[in-house]
């Protein structure tokens, strides 16, 4: 439970379902500096994106190693429409849901949830997908150790990649993280791993995307399972 309330944090100040560890204030300033800066760099490239590429869709999965040498795998799955978003996970995450003029977060382990009058402040939209906004969301903002290798393989095909590793320190261990992108220049998939100071994996994630496709308006309507309670706070 403690894993998933940290990440519950994290996405509401960042980026649905792509990280389970706290980000530090310092980190997270600097990160924000970094994008802003890179969308006023980019933002012809960008804008074109978006006029081409309207939604997507990921998948995402964590597999989180515990220190007795067992493991879980937490699996989600996410869509992304012009102003909407919709994220799903297991039943301790639940769903969360915006509409761009409404937000509903559902808690299936109570069956309780949450309403309110809520704009797309988060500004969530294919772009979170490029490369740069993922290393700055996941907290690779260390552009020293940005490498660029001109080719990976994912399930068989090829695509230019751009990987990151940050060396240990005292206070945590390495991090790494490739980028897998498509034609477009964003992320078909991506791979993250952390390791603690010890040197011990602490977790590994993969996510996959696809983009441009016909979603369902639905999808970002929340409907109340049978007998589910609104409440004004989720446990």
């Amino acid at each position: 439970m403690r894993i998933i309330t940290r990440f519950r944090a994290v996405v509401t100040a960042n980026w649905s379902g792509l990280e389970l560890r706290p980000v530090r204030t310092t980190t997270l300033i600097l990160a924000l500096l970094l994008m802003s800066i890179g969308m006023a760099m980019s933002d012809k490239s960008e804008n074109a994106i978006e006029a081409k590429i309207k939604t997507a869709k990921y998948t995402w999965a964590e597999t989180v190693y515990r220190s007795d040498g067992t493991s879980y795998t937490v699996m989600r799955k996410g869509w992304i429409a012009p102003n909407k978003w919709r994220i799903d996970g297991p039943d301790e995450l639940g769903i969360m849901i915006c509409n761009g003029n409404s937000r509903w977060d559902y808690c299936k382990s109570t069956n309780t949830y949450t309403f309110s009058k809520s704009a797309n402040k988060l500004g969530y939209s294919v772009l979170m997908m490029l490369p740069d906004r993922i290393l700055q969301t996941r907290g690779f903002v260390s552009r020293s150790s940005v490498k660029r290798t001109a080719t990976g393989t994912l399930n068989g095909t090829t695509y230019n990649t751009v990987q990151v590793d940050i060396p240990a320190s005292k206070e945590c261990g390495r991090r790494t993280i490739v980028v897998y992108l498509d034609r477009t220049g964003l992320a078909k998939a991506y791979d993250a791993q952390q390791w603690s100071a010890d040197g011990q994996m602490m977790s590994s994630s993969h996510v996959e995307c696809e983009y441009g496709l016909d979603l369902d308006e639905s999808l970002f309507v929340f409907k109340a399972p049978k007998g589910a309670v609104q409440v004004d706070k989720l446990p």
